[in-house]
């Protein structure tokens, strides 16, 4: 399926904020705006039909991910082509292109995790005993020290050890 997107797909222009491509399988001529958008704890991965058919409404939506073909399906290709033809009733997948860009974008987002910062304190820290989501980066050295030295009393030869035992799957269990 990914590799029938690909040959029905074209990179119209590659932006540091989105991506713009074009579907065109002879029934369906559609062209989308495909952005990675920050929130308190991750990103969204956002759909907008710019062109589309005549008839058809101009919408933006969420990706959709397909647990049976491992990847990101388009919602408004989806919808239009699931039913009328037997080669995407599992979904349409997003260019591999497309999928490279968010990837990019992705961890570009959660490199600079400030913007989470505030949303993850406030959710985590009150309940600290909770494991640390897996996107969520570990602590800055500066937030570690603080930690060892006004919290814990303690200083670690290796801070990391601290950092590995705060975002360990068991310490939910501790």
């Amino acid at each position: 399926a990914l590799r029938l997107a690909d040959e029905y797909s074209h990179i119209e222009q590659v932006d540091e904020a989105f991506i713009q491509w074009r579907f065109s399988d002879g029934s369906v001529e559609r062209t989308f705006k495909t952005t990675v958008e920050p929130t308190p704890c991750g990103v969204v991965f956002v759909e907008k039909v710019l062109i589309a058919e005549e008839g058809t409404r101009l919408h933006e939506d969420e990706l959709i991910f397909s647990e049976e073909l491992k990847t990101w399906l388009s919602p408004s290709l989806t919808k239009a082509l699931e039913k009328t033809d037997p080669q995407w009733q599992q979904g349409v997948p997003v260019p591999s292109d497309v999928l490279e860009f968010l990837k990019h974008q992705t961890n570009k987002v959660l490199r600079e995790p400030v913007a989470m910062s505030s949303a993850f304190r406030q959710q985590y820290f009150r309940a600290p005993w909770r494991t640390v989501p897996h996107f969520m980066k570990v602590m800055r050295a500066a937030e570690l020290g603080t930690l060892e030295g006004d919290i814990l009393d303690y200083h670690f030869s290796n801070s990391m050890l601290l950092a590995e035992a705060l975002t360990h799957a068991s310490y939910d269990k501790a």
